[in-house]
C-alpha cells in the first residue's frame, strides 16, 4: 500500500489497485462472482455476459477497474486472456465500427504493441464498410484462441450511439464469435436490452449495484482513514458515538459511494464529532457534481426536479403537473424516467403516485446556496443529536483509569538504566497531560521488555490520545501477560465499555471484581453497565450486595440508583439518590435521577433545582444530556394531571437549557416524546394540548422548529389516519418520525385485540 494513496472521486481508474482492493466495502461477494464468470468463460465453461446498473457515484468504475487489475494479475488466466476496458467517457460512438476500433485501440493498453497500431491506424484509410469488416477481422486475429473481455462502461449511452442497426451488427458479431465476454455499466435498464424485440434483450446478466448501508459506510470511512493514517478518526468510528455520527450523514447522504468518498476527504475525529463542518464543505463540492446530473437528463425532467427541490416532500403526480405546465401522462412518464434513474422515488397512496427526490443531498446544495446553509445546519444539528441519543452511554463509569500499575516495582528497586529513563519520563510526562511524549516512553518500554506494566501504561497513553483500538489492544495484552492483573481487567473492560461492546464489558469487569474482590469499583462498573444493557434486577441485587458489605460506600447506592431508576420506581430511586450524596457521591446520573423522579412524584419546583444540578453551572455537551432529558419530559407529560401544570414547570425547564447552551438537546427530546403522547391510552385533547403549551413556550425558537413539525404531524396523522400528512413532511425527517408512529399504530393494534376497549385512546374523531 503507497504511504502517499491517490484518492479520487470521480476517476477510480486512475487509482493505484492495491488502494481499490482496500476500498472494496459491501461488494466483495459480487468482486468474486465476476471474476468467477470470467474465469468460466476462459475455461469454456459458459459465456454470461454481465450488465451492472447503478446511478452515477455507486461505484461501477471502481469495481470495473478493480476487476481490470484482477484478470490481468491472475496467474491462471495469463496468456488464455485477453482485457480491452473502453473508458467511461467513450462519447463519440455512432456505429458498430466506433466500437470495433475503440476495443482494439484499448487492448494494448495491457502490452503496448506497435505494430497492431500501425494495423488500427490503417483502417482509417478504408471505407466505413469495408474498414468494419476488416476491423471485426483484425480483432479476433488479435485475440487468437483467447477470450477477450470487453469492458464497456455507460453502456446505455453506448446503444444510443449506435442505434439499431449498430446493435444489431455488434449483437451479430458476439454470436458469431463465442470468445469474447461483456462487462458493461449502465446507469439503469433501458430499452436496448429491455425490449422483447431488441437485439440484446436477454443476452446480460442484469445485476443492480446496492448502495452503502451505514455500517459499509462506517467500513470505507474507516479504510480511507486508514490510508491517510489517521487513526484517531479510524478509532472513533469504532465508538458508539463515531457509529452515530455516521449513521447521521448516512441519514442524508445514502448509500452512493461517490458522496462518501468526497465527504470522507473532509473528516477528522474532530469534524465528524461536529459534523456540520464536513458536510458542507462536502456539499459544496458536490454542487459541481449534482449540476452535472442535471445537464445529464431532458429539460422537462429537469424542471420537474427543480420542482420537487423547492416542495422538498413528496407531492402528487397532478399537482407536479399543474405547476410544471404539463399534461398528467406527460408528467407521470417523464417521473418513471426518473425513477428508473434513480433521481426519484415514489410512494402509493390509493390510486395517486407520491414523488419526491430520492437524494436530499441534491435538495440541500440548493438550500445551502439560496439560505446561507441555515436550514442545513439545524437540519445536521438534530440528526447528530438524533442518532447520538440511540446509543449515547448510560453515564459515566464510576472507576477512573489510573496509569500508574499495582505491580510496578517500588521506587527505591533496581531498574536497567534505559528501563529508569522511561520510568521517570513518565513520571513527569503523565501527570502533566504530555501524552504524546508520554507514548515515546511507553513504546520504548514495551520494546525493551514487553511486560504487562509496560503494555498498561502504553494502553493509558493511547487510551488519553483517543487512539481507541490500539489501547484495547495493548489492555487485552497487558491481561494476557498478567491474567491476575485486576487493574488490566478493569482497563479493558473500560475501553470495551466505550467502544460499545457491553457484554465484553461486562466479563472484564467480572474478571476484575473476582480478583481484587475488596475492590468495589469494578464490582460498581459491573453494575451500571448491567443498567446499560436493560438488566436492572441483577444490578439492583449487586448494588444490595455491596452496599449490604460497605453501608459507607457511596458506590453502591450510585448503581442502586441508576437501577430503580430504569425500574421507574421514583420514590425509592430518590432515596437511594439521596442517600448516595449524603455519602459524598459526586457521580453526574444522581442529579438527572432525581430531577426524573421528582417530576414523577408532580414535585416541580425540586424537580427544576435538580435540573439545575444536573446541567451544571457551565457549558455542558448536548450529548451528555440526551437520555436523561428525554427521560425527563417524558416523566413530565406523564407526570400533570391537567395541561396547566406544563405551563408551571416548562418555562423554568427552558430557560434552564438556554442558557446552558443545550436547547438542542431539550428539543430532540420533545420530537422523542411523539410516542407516549399519541399511544392509545392518551386522549387526544391532552395530544393536543401538550402540543400546544409547546408551541407557545418555544415556537419561535429555531432549534424547536422541527420537533414541533414532528409533534403536530404526528397527532394530525393519528386523528385522521390519512398517510398524506406524512409524506407532506421532507423524506429525511418522515423517516425518522414513521418509526414512531408505527409504534403508535402497533399499540393500537395491541390495545383493540385486547378484552377491555382503550375508549381513552387518541383515536379519529374522539375527544
Amino acid at each position: 500500500m503507497p504511504r502517499t494513496a491517490l484518492l479520487t472521486s470521480f476517476t477510480p481508474s486512475v487509482m493505484d489497485p492495491a488502494v481499490l482492493e482496500s476500498l472494496l466495502v459491501g461488494r466483495e461477494r459480487l468482486a468474486g462472482r465476476i471474476l468467477q464468470i470470467v474465469r468460466d468463460a476462459v475455461s469454456g465453461r459458459g459465456r454470461r455476459h454481465m450488465l451492472l446498473i447503478g446511478p452515477h457515484g455507486s461505484g461501477k468504475t471502481h469495481l470495473i477497474s478493480l476487476i481490470y487489475h484482477r484478470v490481468l494479475a491472475d496467474e491462471a488466466m495469463r496468456g488464455r486472456l485477453a482485457a480491452a476496458w473502453l473508458r467511461e467517457d467513450e462519447w463519440g460512438v455512432t456505429s458498430f465500427l466506433d466500437v470495433l476500433l475503440r476495443t482494439l485501440r484499448a487492448l494494448p493498453a495491457e502490452q503496448p504493441d506497435a505494430a497492431l497500431a500501425e494495423r488500427v491506424e490503417g483502417l482509417y484509410r478504408m471505407p466505413a464498410a469495408a474498414a468494419e469488416k476488416a476491423a471485426g477481422a483484425l480483432l479476433a486475429e488479435v485475440a487468437g484462441e483467447r477470450t477477450l473481455l470487453v469492458m464497456v462502461e455507460n453502456l446505455d449511452e453506448v446503444f444510443k450511439g449506435l442505434g439499431p442497426e449498430g446493435q444489431k451488427r455488434f449483437r451479430a458479431y458476439l454470436d458469431e464469435h463465442p470468445s469474447m465476454l461483456l462487462l458493461a455499466t449502465a446507469q439503469s435498464t433501458f430499452e436496448g436490452v429491455t425490449r422483447r424485440d431488441a437485439p440484446f434483450h436477454g443476452v446480460f446478466m442484469i445485476q443492480p449495484m446496492d448502495e452503502l448501508t451505514p455500517e459499509n459506510a462506517a467500513r470505507l470511512v474507516g479504510k480511507i482513514a486508514a490510508l491517510k493514517m489517521d487513526y484517531r478518526l479510524d478509532s472513533f468510528l469504532q465508538t458508539p458515538a463515531g457509529r452515530a455520527r455516521i449513521r447521521a450523514a448516512h441519514h442524508l447522504a445514502g448509500g452512493n459511494h461517490r458522496v462518501w468518498i468526497i465527504f470522507s476527504q473532509f473528516l477528522t475525529r474532530e469534524s465528524l464529532d461536529g459534523l456540520h463542518e464536513p458536510l458542507t464543505r462536502a456539499l459544496d463540492d458536490l454542487t459541481p457534481y449534482y449540476h452535472a446530473r442535471m445537464a445529464w437528463i431532458s429539460p422537462q425532467q429537469r424542471k420537474l426536479v427543480e420542482f420537487l427541490c423547492e416542495r422538498k416532500g413528496a407531492v402528487p403526480v397532478r399537482e407536479i403537473a399543474q405547476h410544471c405546465f404539463m399534461t398528467h401522462q406527460t408528467a407521470s412518464s417523464q417521473l418513471k424516467i426518473l425513477r428508473e434513474m434513480r433521481y426519484v422515488r415514489a410512494e402509493s397512496v390509493g390510486r395517486d403516485s407520491y414523488y419526491e427526490l430520492r437524494e436530499p443531498l441534491m435538495r440541500l446544495c440548493l438550500e445551502v446556496k439560496q439560505h446561507r446553509g441555515e436550514p442545513v445546519r439545524l437540519l445536521v444539528e438534530f440528526l447528530r443529536l438524533w442518532f447520538a441519543d440511540l446509543e449515547a452511554p448510560l453515564c459515566d463509569l464510576v472507576g477512573e483509569l489510573d496509569w500508574r500499575y499495582r505491580h510496578a516495582p517500588a521506587p527505591h528497586a533496581r531498574r536497567e538504566p534505559r528501563t529508569e529513563a522511561c520510568f521517570q519520563e513518565l513520571e513527569m510526562r503523565m501527570p502533566a497531560g504530555d501524552f504524546e511524549r508520554a507514548l515515546l516512553a511507553a513504546n520504548e518500554l514495551v520494546s525493551i521488555r514487553g511486560k504487562a506494566q509496560d503494555w498498561y501504561v502504553r494502553g493509558c497513553c493511547l487510551a488519553r490520545l483517543g487512539h481507541e483500538l490500539p489501547a484495547l489492544a495493548s489492555f487485552t495484552r497487558a491481561a494476557a501477560l498478567d491474567p491476575h492483573s485486576a487493574q488490566a481487567w478493569a482497563a479493558k473492560g473500560r475501553l470495551l465499555w466505550l467502544l460499545g461492546r457491553y457484554e465484553k464489558a461486562l466479563a472484564s469487569f467480572r474478571r476484575a471484581a473476582e480478583l481484587e474482590p475488596g475492590d468495589a469499583a469494578a464490582a460498581c462498573d459491573q453494575g451500571i453497565v448491567l443498567c446499560q444493557l436493560g438488566r436492572q434486577h441483577e444490578a439492583l441485587e449487586l448494588s444490595e450486595y455491596l452496599s449490604a458489605r460497605d453501608a459507607g460506600d457511596p458506590r453502591p447506592w450510585i448503581v442502586k440508583a441508576l437501577a430503580l431508576g430504569g425500574l421507574e420506581n421514583h420514590y425509592e430511586a430518590l432515596g437511594a439518590c439521596d442517600r448516595a450524596l449524603s455519602l459524598g457521591a459526586r457521580h453526574p446520573a444522581l442529579p438527572w435521577i432525581r430531577a426524573e423522579s421528582l417530576a414523577a412524584l408532580r414535585r416541580w419546583r425540586e424537580m427544576e433545582e435538580a435540573l439545575a444540578d444536573a446541567l451544571g453551572a457551565g457549558p455542558i455537551a448536548a450529548e451528555t444530556a440526551l437520555i436523561p432529558t428525554r427521560r425527563l419530559v417524558r416523566q413530565i407529560f406523564a407526570g400533570a394531571r391537567e395541561a396547566p401544570e406544563w405551563n408551571t414547570c416548562l418555562p423554568g425547564v427552558i430557560a434552564l437549557y438556554h442558557d446552558r447552551g443545550i436547547p438542542a438537546a431539550l428539543a430532540l427530546a420533545l420530537a422523542k416524546s411523539v410516542p407516549a403522547v399519541i399511544a392509545p391510552a392518551t386522549s387526544l385533547l391532552r395530544a393536543q394540548e401538550w402540543h400546544k403549551v409547546w408551541k407557545a413556550l418555544a415556537g419561535g425558537r429555531p432549534d424547536f422548529r422541527i420537533p414541533l413539525q414532528f409533534l403536530e404531524s404526528a397527532v394530525r396523522y393519528c386523528t385522521s389516519q390519512n398517510p398524506r400528512i406524512l409524506l407532506a413532511l421532507q423524506m429525511e425527517y418522515r423517516t425518522l418520525l414513521a418509526p414512531l408512529v408505527a409504534l403508535h399504530e402497533d399499540q393500537a393494534r395491541a390495545a383493540a385485540a385486547a378484552p377491555e376497549p382503550a375508549s381513552a385512546g387518541l383515536q379519529p374523531g374522539r375527544r
